[in-house]
Formats: structure tokens, sequence, C-alpha cells
């Protein structure tokens, strides 16, 4: 199990941007979790923005023990400022 923490995201159109961090299996997990959470109802730019952040590398994997039994999925986001 891995904890993906993902910058330059959630930003609500302002300058600053926020985070989150998603606990998944995989990075393509990971993006299963944040579209189900923010793809609805917020839309188009904020999973652009979570693809970018992806593409320019702005995300750091941590490898979580493998006795790690706590539930899976975003474990915190943070919104950047207006």
């Amino acid at each position: 199990m891995k904890l993906f923490i993902i910058t330059n995201v959630l930003g609500r159109g302002g300058n600053s941007n926020g985070m989150v961090a998603i606990k998944a299996e995989s990075l393509e997990q990971c993006r299963e979790f944040f579209i189900d959470r923010f793809g609805g109802e917020y839309s188009g730019n904020i999973v652009e923005e979570y693809d970018n952040a992806i593409l320019d590398n702005d995300y750091k994997v941590l490898d979580l023990a493998s006795t790690d039994t706590s539930a899976v999925g975003i474990i915190e986001r943070v919104w950047g400022d207006r």
C-alpha cells in the first residue's frame, strides 16, 4: 500500500494551489479515488489539475507498512486560496 501526496491541485481558480493525500495500491487507483471524490462535483479543471500534477511530477509516494490495514481512499485534502 502507498500514500500519494499530490500538490498543485484543488486550486479553486486561485494562484495558490492545494494538495491531496490518497492511500491507494497504485497511481491508477489513486486517480480513480480523486475522480470519484472531486470529478463530478467540481469537474473539468480539477481533474485536469490532477493530471497535470502527475505529468509534472508534483507528487511524492510513500510506501506504507505491510501491516497497515487502515482504509484506502482520500486521507486529507487542503484547498488552495481563491
